[in-house]
């Protein structure tokens, strides 16, 4: 059986904020996203592929949220921890520029041919 080369990598995360710093697109005022950033880039790197990164509006999100919890309960053997309620209920118009509260993960996505 063949097994089809990696060519490319698709990031995809439910944080404007996040996807944009790891674009480079904004920059970063938190030392620990700023990190969280360059730790991110440096394995993309050693990777050796291309990249990109695109951001999903969380209400489009919630097969990557699934399987976060799936993945969290597995690996941590316990409850995920519960969305803070301003998270859940707070809905910001398009187009404006998120806040630093607003920093959840991302998922990545393999494609290749």
């Amino acid at each position: 059986m063949k097994t089809a080369a990696l060519t490319d990598l698709v990031i995809r995360g439910d944080s404007q904020l996040v996807i944009k710093q790891l674009r480079g697109e904004w920059g970063c005022r938190q030392l620990h996203l700023a990190v969280a950033r360059d730790r991110c880039l440096a394995l993309v790197s050693a990777l050796g592929l291309g990249w990109s990164a695109e951001w999903v509006p969380r209400e489009e999100n919630a097969e990557a949220d699934r399987l976060t919890v799936e993945a969290w309960v597995a690996k941590a053997g316990q409850t995920f921890p519960e969305r803070p309620a301003w998270q859940k209920t707070r809905k910001r118009p398009a187009g404006n520029a998120p806040t630093s509260s607003d920093v959840t993960g991302a998922s990545a996505v393999r494609t290749g041919s």
